[in-house]
């Protein structure tokens, strides 16, 4: 751990445990090993959220947009289609980043396949699909099961595990994301309906998306949060979690009720526990997605600090 690293642990920590002592008693991290543990869940959480902010501003090379590379990276490509202000692809290639993922030994590789069409055709851009989803839907029936079968790994990433490759799968999820984006024309005038709407403050934005995207099969709240989090991060839109969504949550629910009570089964009502969590980042600062995600890893092992690695 270096040095700037042990600093921050130490001073969330410090801050854990005065806000326990003075706010609101924090038994989960009651104990030394709880405390520390929790604070480099925290660290390590606000690292990777850095990671990603620091995409948007850093230098790329232009092969990191183009699936036919080795080096192909869709986030680095949504960054770049921002710059270019192609927001419809950035949003897009967010948007496949999601829903496949980074799978912690396959990397981007689903996502580069798909979005390259394996090289069987021009790339699936949103352009391309958006204009005509039924040659995307064609292509997914006649040739994907094929090209999946050629025995490389391509796996979802552990947040998306349960989805499927079937060309059924994909075409409802990949379909209703583009209707109901379509359905405003673009992905700016959806941009502009939602701050007609809520006006134009990051919470409320990501908020209103937040309900909207209910209209995207087999999202959910982690798919959604996720999403709307990496769109925020990347400065592709100007959204921010005014909360962490613990009703519709599993295991950030299940850390926060660890957290607070020492029990993640406990009987809590979420309202109760996001108003905690709120004050909580109130002195600690770090925003609600790092907290939802700090808490979600440390409830797996509250008394050790174990790296998340997607």
């Amino acid at each position: 751990m270096s040095g700037l690293h042990r600093d921050k642990t130490d001073q969330i920590r410090d801050t854990l445990a005065t806000f326990s002592a003075n706010v609101f008693p924090l038994v989960g991290v009651a104990g030394e090993a709880e405390l520390q543990a929790c604070a480099e869940q925290l660290v390590s959480s606000m690292r990777r959220v850095d990671y990603v902010k620091g995409i948007a501003t850093k230098t790329l090379h232009p092969d990191r947009a183009d699936p036919a590379s080795k080096i192909f990276d869709p986030l680095m490509a949504a960054a770049l289609a921002t710059r270019q202000g192609n927001y419809d692809e950035a949003w897009w290639l967010a948007f496949l980043a999601t829903h496949f993922g980074k799978h912690i030994d396959d990397g981007w590789r689903l996502t580069q396949d798909f979005y390259g069409a394996f090289g069987t055709r021009p790339a699936w851009t949103w352009a391309t699909v958006s204009s005509n989803v039924a040659d995307l839907y064609d292509w997914l029936d006649q040739h994907w099961p094929g090209l999946l079968g050629d025995g490389v790994s391509r796996r979802f990433s552990n947040h998306r595990k349960y989805e499927s490759k079937s060309p059924t799968q994909m075409k409802a999820v990949l379909g209703s994301y583009i209707n109901f984006v379509s359905a405003f024309g673009n992905h700016q005038t959806l941009v502009q309906d939602v701050h007609r709407t809520v006006g134009q403050h990051p919470h409320a934005g990501f908020h209103e998306f937040y309900k909207r995207m209910g209209a995207v099969k087999r999202f959910g709240r982690l798919g959604t949060f996720d999403f709307l989090t990496m769109l925020g991060k990347l400065g592709i839109a100007p959204i921010e979690p005014g909360m962490a969504y613990l009703a519709d949550a599993t295991g950030p629910l299940k850390g926060m009720k660890q957290f607070v009570f020492g029990d993640p089964d406990a009987n809590a009502d979420s309202a109760e526990l996001e108003g905690i969590l709120d004050k909580l980042d109130g002195q600690l600062q770090v925003g609600k997605q790092v907290l939802e995600d700090a808490l979600c890893n440390w409830q797996k092992t509250p008394d050790r600090f174990v790296l998340f690695r997607g």
